[in-house]
C-alpha cells in the first residue's frame, strides 16, 4: 500500500524560497571565486547559466565588454578590463551550444 503525500500550498512556497535561497548563495559563491582566480592572474573565464553569467559579471566589475568570437551560436567570447588587465569571458546561458562547448571554446581563442 502506499500513501500519497500532499503539501499545503505554504510549504511549496516555502521549498521554493529556499530553492531561490540557495540559487542566489551558489551564484555569490561562484562569482567570488571566480573575482579571486582574476585577482591571481587568471585571464580566461567561462560561466555557465545566466542568473551565474550576470553575477560573475557584476563581481569582477566589468563596465563594458567588446564581442569577440563565437564558440558556439549566440555564445561569443567577450572581453572586459579587469583593474587595468583584459579579461575574457564566456558567458553561456540557456539551451546555447554542443555538448562540448566549454572544451571547444578553449579552442576558439587559441
Amino acid at each position: 500500500m502506499t500513501k500519497s503525500l500532499r503539501l499545503r500550498p505554504e510549504h511549496i512556497q516555502q521549498q521554493r524560497f529556499h530553492a531561490d535561497t540557495a540559487g542566489h548563495a551558489l551564484e555569490q559563491v561562484l562569482a567570488a571565486v571566480a573575482a579571486g582566480a582574476v585577482r591571481r592572474g587568471v585571464s580566461r573565464l567561462v560561466a555557465a547559466g545566466g542568473e551565474t553569467s550576470g553575477a560573475v559579471v557584476e563581481a569582477l566589475r566589468i563596465g563594458s565588454m567588446a564581442v569577440g568570437p563565437e564558440a558556439a551560436t549566440g555564445v561569443p567570447w567577450m572581453s572586459g578590463q579587469v583593474a587595468g588587465r583584459t579579461v575574457n569571458v564566456l558567458l553561456k546561458s540557456g539551451n546555447f551550444g554542443s555538448d562540448d562547448i566549454f572544451t571547444a571554446a578553449w579552442a576558439v581563442l587559441g
